[in-house]
């Protein structure tokens, strides 16, 4: 184990993120995006995918209200190496984790904050949502997701339609 990385899930720092997160959650979100979604795009949707978050969209959406994202740092509270944001109360809208901090248990205690933080903010028994990329469904089938109808493709993106119960 590095001296970065701690001896359970739980001991991921987790704090709410603002706009002037804006350029670290970017670099992780690119990061993550090229290692694990880009090869299941095609490649006309791999710059659009990437130019949609530009630090100018994400530095609206992190300050818009609607938005809420929350950063996990490593073990020391510095570099952020996960980034999950819920678009109201129940739309997982961004769940990345950086390539090397995978497989840590950093996306199931993003999750466990957002899910609490979601039920706090809409507290009737309204699904939560995510648009899963097709590499991650499995991954969010163990945080409690379902498939919810058929893959779809929005200009050569392919994603799987998921809802969880609260």
């Amino acid at each position: 184990m590095s001296a970065r990385q701690p001896a359970s899930a739980l001991a991921w720092p987790v704090r709410q993120a603002g706009p002037g997160d804006a350029d670290a959650i970017q670099a992780l979100m690119v990061a993550a995006t090229i290692h694990s979604i880009w090869p299941t795009l095609e490649a006309h949707a791999r710059d659009p995918m990437l130019a949609s978050y530009a630090r100018t969209g994400l530095r609206q959406r992190l300050g818009d209200g609607q938005h809420h994202f929350w950063l996990a740092l490593d073990a020391e509270g510095g570099d952020p190496c996960g980034v999950i944001a819920l678009q109201g109360a129940r739309k997982l809208q961004y769940l990345f984790v950086r390539p090397r901090w995978q497989r840590h248990g950093i996306g199931q205690t993003l999750w466990q904050v957002a899910r609490a933080q979601g039920l706090q903010m809409q507290a009737d028994p309204d699904p939560f949502t995510v648009n899963a990329s097709l590499n991650a469904v499995a991954a969010y089938e163990r945080l409690g997701f379902m498939v919810d109808g058929p893959v779809r493709d929005e200009s050569g993106w392919r994603w799987q339609p998921m809802c969880t119960r609260v």
